[in-house]
């Protein structure tokens, strides 16, 4: 029965397990997965542009949403914004360490008995699929 199903139906499964299991998991940290994305978005450069960064998250959260985690990051000391550069702090910087090591032991997680080949066969997929759908690459 699982099989006949359609793939929007797996992705659509797929991305809810992932906000319920990357919630729980850094809920302890006082974020969800869209704060964690941003911590982690923040993490791989010394300071970002605001606007690639809401356009970088677009696809997981409103720009609302965003917008609303990036000033509570503001209050709690995490980030600092200069004009429209966003950047973490160290209190940011330490966030993220102990976020990371939670996220990395749920990846092992979701990755149980998945292949590397298998995982960029899915991606590429639906890479593929997107781009058919919209015309132009992502």
């Amino acid at each position: 029965q699982n099989q006949k199903l359609p793939i929007g139906y797996w992705i659509k499964k797929a991305d809810q397990a992932l906000n319920t299991g990357i919630d729980s998991v850094q809920s302890s940290f006082g974020i969800n997965r869209t704060g964690w994305q941003i911590l982690n978005s923040l993490s791989e450069k010394r300071e970002v542009n605001k606007t690639e960064l809401l356009s970088l998250l677009s696809p997981f959260s409103s720009e609302s949403m965003t917008e609303q985690i990036l000033a509570e990051f503001q209050v709690r000391h995490l980030i600092n914004v200069d004009q429209d550069k966003i950047g973490l702090t160290g209190v940011g910087r330490e966030l993220h360490i102990a976020c990371a090591e939670k996220q990395n032991g749920f990846r092992q997680l979701v990755m149980q008995g998945i292949t590397e080949e298998d995982y960029q066969t899915t991606v590429q997929t639906l890479q593929k699929m997107v781009e058919n759908i919209s015309g132009v690459s992502p």
